[in-house]
């Protein structure tokens, strides 16, 4: 108990002195002593406890592993409700291992991973937790990377969850049966808990991150930015979530001089043909969505963007529209989609340029509108209603015969994706930290008037309600059963 912290103060003092002597057989007294929650004492005991914990491990490598256990146990341990805690005293600990004792490098860097909370577990304890093994990742470079990845992969677990908590059962769609007032509460009580969780964990994660790379050192920043895209390549490209991706685009669009590589990834990760098909619809969906949504995206590299996607529709149709080869196109769909989508965000930039007209014939729109393949016949609503509009206010492209004619076609769309990442965040912490980079679409009032006239469903005003879905590898019902685990 707290009232015999002084006579146990004086027994730690006496069993460093006799610590050699502390073999197998003293386990149950060593279980005894670390049952202790030091890290809620003063700084006196948790001096002592360290110091003992230290000599013990030097001189009887049996419990080492014993004390790192404990040691990282002790990371998400809080005295108030509302009180964050630096463990210092098990830093400590972690630390003179990774200095002296590197052979059990390895078995803290699992234990990161396996000490994280449960996602079922209080919000104090992951912001305890996280914000002790950031300061490990700040003292100690060598676990930077695992801190990183275990950080990211919890955060995506999180948000999953609440995607999964915020969809409409099928189940409950096909058949309206009516359900305990009570198990309604409580689901709606339990999606709200973890909105919150997810809206502290990463609002914190961010700001961390700004902090330690904004105006710091050349290589921190490198460090950061290699570490991101391991775990964005690990953890996120092919995740179910909607805010965690929000993580890479708020240190690229942060520092804007590294947009290029993260663009550069997303379009390697689209033509590289050895890449799953689904894989390559994802990397053009992060591609738009990047390039639509940073403001770290200067117009030139917008246009170099999508000239290379135009130019890359334009091969594929020339080499695949006459064929008569019968296999999937949803690449090509997907990239053409995309195409239609970065016009249509940014098509006021675009047309306000004073060689706008050359650089429409380069992007082979009218080519690619009435190939055979038929993109626009595959296109969902969203795009293909803003995109229409857009094209026929400016003349830019006719699209009105073919959408008529596909409308009168008994052929159904196979490619119905909307669900493009980096759309709005709803958790407040969030939308506040990333919102100074985040671009919203511009429209003219040429545009704005001509939807009165416009035959398409007035959805301009919503359009990233229209444009939105849970999850950004649903590329069609066939793929949602397919797993990455």
């Amino acid at each position: 108990s707290r009232a015999n912290i002084p006579d146990l103060l004086q027994v730690l003092k006496s069993l460093s002195l006799v610590v050699a002597l502390f073999d197998k057989n003293c386990e149950d007294l060593y279980q005894d002593i670390v049952e202790i929650r030091w890290e809620l004492e003063n700084s006196e005991f948790q001096n002592t406890m360290v110091s003992f914990l230290i000599k013990l491990m030097s001189s009887q490598p049996f419990y080492i592993n014993r004390v790192i256990d404990r040691a990282m146990n002790g990371l998400s341990r809080s005295v108030q409700p509302d009180e964050l805690i630096i463990h210092h005293s098990n830093i400590k600990i972690l630390q003179f291992v990774s200095e002296h004792l590197p052979a059990h490098l390895k078995f803290i860097q699992q234990k990161l991973n396996q000490q994280f909370p449960h996602k079922s577990k209080p919000l104090i304890e992951h912001r305890t937790y996280m914000r002790n093994i950031l300061q490990i990742a700040k003292i100690m470079p060598v676990f930077f990377d695992e801190v990183i990845f275990t950080v990211i992969e919890k955060l995506v677990k999180i948000d999953s969850d609440v995607e999964n908590k915020s969809d409409i059962s099928p189940v409950s769609e096909l058949f309206s049966f009516e359900e305990d007032t009570e198990i309604e509460v409580a689901r709606e009580v339990e999606l709200s808990e973890a909105k919150e969780k997810l809206d502290k964990l990463m609002s914190e994660f961010l700001k961390h991150m700004e902090s330690s790379t904004f105006g710091g050192k050349e290589s921190e920043v490198q460090m950061w930015c290699k570490a991101l895209m391991v775990a964005f390549n690990n953890h996120l490209l092919k995740a179910q979530c909607h805010n965690a991706p929000f993580i890479v685009f708020h240190f690229f669009s942060l520092h804007c001089q590294l947009a290029g590589l993260l663009l550069d990834y997303f379009w390697d990760t689209f033509v590289e043909v050895n890449n799953p098909a689904l894989v390559r619809q994802i990397g053009v969906m992060y591609l738009a969505g990047f390039a639509n949504r940073s403001k770290a995206v200067s117009l030139p590299n917008f246009r170099k963007v999508l000239l290379s996607l135009g130019s890359w529709c334009y091969r594929y149709i020339t080499q695949n529209d006459n064929s008569g080869r019968k296999f999937s196109h949803d690449v090509f769909y997907a990239a053409s989609q995309a195409l239609f989508y970065m016009f249509s965000y940014r098509h006021v930039e675009l047309l306000a340029l004073p060689d706008h007209q050359s650089f429409l014939r380069e992007l082979n729109l009218t080519s690619l509108i009435h190939a055979q393949l038929n993109p626009l016949r595959q296109c969902c609503t969203a795009v293909l209603e803003v995109f229409d509009r857009i094209t026929s206010t400016y003349e830019v492209a006719m699209c009105r015969v073919v959408i008529e004619r596909n409308s009168r076609s008994l052929s159904s769309n196979r490619y119905h994706n909307e669900e493009y990442p980096f759309r709005p965040c709803t958790l407040p912490s969030i939308s506040a930290i990333i919102k100074p980079y985040f671009r919203d679409m511009q429209c003219s009032n040429s545009f704005v008037l001509n939807k009165r006239h416009h035959k398409v469903s007035e959805n301009f005003e919503d359009w990233d309600t229209t444009m939105s879905g849970s999850s950004i590898t649903a590329l069609s019902p066939c793929l949602q059963a397919i797993s990455f685990d």
